[in-house]
C-alpha cells in the first residue's frame, strides 16, 4: 500500500518528538530534555492522520559536533531516495524543527536544509515553541530564510503543548491546522519538484538498455562480410528508438501513474479544504513530433567497415557515441517537461 513519507529533523532540544505527538496525537516519539532521545540514523514510524497512512521517518537530534556524521547519514537516505526511484519511495514531506527561542539558525542546518533543495524538495521550517518569543524575533528568523533560499522554504509557527507559565498564564497548543495543510500541499510540491527529472532518467535508463541491447548484437553478427549491413541495421534501428523516445510516451506514462498516486492521497484527506482530484490531467494528452524532435545523427554510422575485429570495435564505439547524443538531446527536454509538469497543478 502506498503511504506518504514524511522526515522530521532538528537539533537536539528543539522539541521535535513533542510536535510528532502533538500532530499525530500519540506518545509513540520519544521526548526528552537537552540531550538525544533518537539513536543514529533515520526510523520509520507509521500512522494514520486523518485517514490518510503516513511514515515518519524520524530522525536522531542533530548536534553541532556530529554535524559531519549526520550529513553522512542523511546522504545514505537521499541517494535511497533519489529521482531514480520511484515517487512512492521519495519523501513527501520535509519537516525541519527550529526553536523559535534560541534566536539563530546554525551553519550547518542552512546546509541541511541545502541539500534537500538542491534535490529538489520544498522545506518547511517550523518554529518549535514559538509561543516564547514575540513576531519580531519570529520575522527576524524567517528573515534569515529568506536571505538564503527565496521561496524555497516555508515556515509555521508551532506551540507543541499547553502549559502554565510562572506568571500563571496558560500557552495555548497552535499549528496542527497549518501543519496537516502544509503536509497535503507539500505532496504535490515533492512530485512537481521531482517529477521532471525522474522523466528524464527513465528515458536514458531506456537509452542504457538499447545500448546494451545493440553492444549484444554487433558482438554476436559482426563479421568479415556483414559489416553494412550490420551498420543500416543499427542506423535504423537507433533512429526508430529515439524517434519513440521524443514522442513522449514514458513521460506521460510515469506522469499519469504518480498523478495516481497524488488522487490516492487526496481522497484519503477529507478534512481538508481541497477541490477535486479526480480529475484525469493526462488522459488525452499528446506530444507533437516538432517540439520534441532533435536532429538524429545517422551520419555518425560509418558504412565503410572491414575486418570482424574492426567492425565490432567500430559500430560500438558508434553506438556509444549515438547513445552520448540521445541522452544530451533528452536532458534538453527537462525545460518542455517541466513546463508541462507544472501547468498540471489541481485545484
Amino acid at each position: 500500500m502506498a503511504r506518504y513519507n514524511m522526515v522530521l529533523m532538528g537539533k537536539t532540544g528543539v522539541g521535535k518528538s513533542t510536535l510528532g505527538n502533538y500532530l499525530f496525537g500519540n506518545n509513540e516519539f520519544k521526548t526528552g530534555v537537552g540531550k538525544p532521545v533518537t539513536s543514529n540514523g533515520f526510523h520509520a514510524l507509521e500512522f494514520d492522520l486523518q485517514g490518510l497512512p503516513v511514515t515518519v521517518f524520524d530522525s536522531w537530534g542533530i548536534e553541532a559536533n556530529k554535524a559531519d556524521q549526520w550529513l553522512r547519514e542523511l546522504n545514505k537516505e537521499l541517494e535511497k531516495r533519489s529521482t531514480k526511484s520511484d515517487p512512492m519511495n521519495w519523501f513527501h514531506s520535509v519537516f525541519y524543527c527550529v526553536q523559535a527561542s534560541g534566536h539563530r539558525i546554525e551553519d550547518f542546518e542552512i546546509k541541511i536544509m541545502d541539500k534537500f533543495i538542491k534535490e529538489n524538495y520544498k522545506v518547511t521550517v517550523i518554529f518549535t515553541k514559538s509561543d516564547n518569543v514575540n513576531d519580531d524575533e519570529l520575522d527576524d528568523l524567517k528573515k534569515a530564510l529568506s536571505n538564503e533560499f527565496g521561496n524555497k522554504v516555508d515556515c509555521i509557527e508551532v506551540c507543541s503543548e499547553e502549559k502554565t507559565r510562572r506568571d500563571g498564564s496558560v500557552s495555548k497548543a497552535f499549528g496542527k491546522k497549518e501543519l496537516v495543510d502544509n503536509i497535503f500541499a507539500n505532496f504535490w510540491n515533492s512530485i512537481s519538484l521531482r517529477l521532471p527529472q525522474r522523466c528524464i532518467n527513465i528515458m536514458q535508463n531506456e537509452v542504457e538498455k538499447f545500448h546494451k541491447k545493440q553492444l549484444n548484437i554487433i558482438k554476436k553478427e559482426a563479421g568479415y562480410f556483414n559489416g553494412s549491413g550490420l551498420s543500416s541495421q543499427i542506423k535504423n534501428e537507433s533512429k526508430d528508438f529515439f524517434d519513440n523516445i521524443t514522442k513522449g510516451f514514458l513521460v506521460v506514462d510515469e506522469v499519469n501513474k504518480t498523478l495516481k498516486m497524488y488522487n490516492l492521497f487526496g481522497n484519503k484527506i477529507n478534512t481538508l479544504s481541497v477541490n477535486n482530484y479526480n480529475n484525469p490531467f493526462l488522459d488525452n494528452i499528446t506530444f507533437e513530433s516538432r517540439n520534441w524532435w532533435w536532429y538524429f545523427p545517422t551520419n555518425l554510422i560509418s558504412l565503410a567497415i572491414w575486418g570482424r575485429e574492426d567492425t565490432e570495435k567500430k559500430l560500438s564505439k558508434n553506438i556509444e557515441t549515438i547513445c552520448n547524443e540521445m541522452n544530451s538531446n533528452i536532458g534538453k527536454m527537462l525545460p518542455n517537461i517541466k513546463k508541462m509538469i507544472a501547468g498540471l497543478k489541481p485545484g
